[in-house]
């Protein structure tokens, strides 16, 4: 099979750099050449864009791809390395006249080159480089839609200055002690830990918020959970609601629950985005449903997954006030810590670090906090 270069600056490789790549593979051995122009500032060094795109091609099953660095003009590197077929993507019609010119450019350098065309297919028109740090930089949404995870977890770090993990556990497992201790041993070190809590951004939706959209939530949740249905009323004076006859409804009915958590999704990652827009270090995105709500993407899939004994986990919700009644319906109403460990295991990135808290052992949980600083924030 005859050898190809696709050549760009891969600052960072996105989803429509691959599928280029993944195309002209079919006809071609392709070499991924990824380019350094002194002219050009770039976010990440020439090395980290190589590394970053050969993780992302083996992760999209392009393992057998070579990726290759270089500085100068792409015709030397293409005579240098006895290739003389270079792919170029276009978006749409705009882009020809460059290429067109970049053609003509390098066959008056090297006249053995040919210079193929590749039109983007139309889920990835709209991808860019540049759209995508422009995406992680406001905080935007779906960044996976546009590179993979491990592009994404870069651009965090050098765009936003911050390091994702998600906690979470069964209820009762310890989450909120953990993650309270994290954030003093992050004080000690000089390191922010900022602590996500879905479920104070929740009731901040359901309680007090008082943004239209949030008043539209509300509305939803009211017309769904009707008295004449459920036999209690979930709406308080002003439209708020009544969360706790709201969890009598949800934590006794799986389908209850999960449209509950439909209706809440949209509105709470905008939180989550405001919320990250003003924050730096290590993030703690903790949930109890992490798993179950598909969300282990907002932190790349990494995840602190903290577990205790049952009779802990029982102890711990008397001592909050639960009435056994209570408990029985939110430990049934979770996935078991097992399960979850299923769940967040499938993914193609990220890892998972399991955690026993059945004490509240601090010399275990400064360690554990040692453990996540020095894996995701090195």
């Amino acid at each position: 099979m005859n050898k190809a270069i696709v050549a760009f600056s891969g600052d960072p490789i996105t989803k429509g750099h691959i599928d280029l790549i993944r195309r002209a593979s079919l006809n071609f051995e392709v070499v991924l050449g990824i380019g350094e122009n002194p002219k050009k500032k770039y976010t990440f060094s020439l090395e980290k864009r190589k590394s970053m795109a050969e993780e992302a091609l083996r992760l999209s099953g392009l393992p057998n791809v070579t990726v290759k660095s270089f500085t100068g003009l792409l015709v030397d590197f293409a005579y240098e390395n006895g290739i003389y077929n270079i792919i170029r993507g276009m978006r749409g019609v705009n882009d020809f006249a460059d290429e067109d010119y970049l053609h003509l450019v390098n066959k008056n350098q090297t006249p053995k080159i040919e210079t193929y065309f590749l039109m983007a297919n139309k889920e990835f028109a709209h991808v860019s480089s540049s759209t995508v740090k422009e995406l992680q930089k406001h905080q935007g949404q779906n960044i996976l839609d546009y590179v993979t995870p491990n592009v994404k977890k870069e651009l965090e770090k050098e765009i936003s200055g911050q390091y994702r993990v998600g906690v979470t556990g069964s209820i009762g497992a310890g989450k909120s002690y953990i993650v309270r201790r994290f954030m003093e041993y992050g004080k000690e070190i000089g390191l922010s830990v900022v602590n996500i809590d879905f479920d104070a951004i929740g009731h901040e939706i359901l309680e007090k918020s008082e943004m239209a959209v949030d008043y539209d939530v509300r509305d939803a949740l009211a017309s769904m959970f009707t008295e004449s249905e459920y036999g209690v009323n979930i709406v308080r004076a002003g439209g708020f609601i009544n969360t706790k006859e709201l969890g009598s409804i949800i934590f006794a009915n799986p389908d209850a629950l999960d449209d509950f958590n439909r209706v809440m999704m949209e509105p709470m990652h905008l939180k989550i985005r405001r919320k990250l827009a003003e924050s730096k270090g290590l993030i703690l995105f903790n949930s109890a449903l992490l798993a179950e709500m598909n969300c282990g993407y907002m932190c790349n899939y990494d995840v602190l997954l903290i577990d205790a004994d049952e009779k802990i986990r029982h102890q711990r919700l008397v001592e909050r006030g639960y009435t056994e009644e209570q408990i029985v319906r939110r430990i049934n109403s979770q996935m078991s810590a097992r399960d979850k460990a299923l769940i967040l295991s499938e993914s193609i990135y990220g890892s998972t670090i399991e955690f026993t808290n059945n004490g509240n052992n601090e010399e275990e949980i400064r360690k554990l906090f040692e453990k996540i600083v020095s894996t995701y924030c090195g």
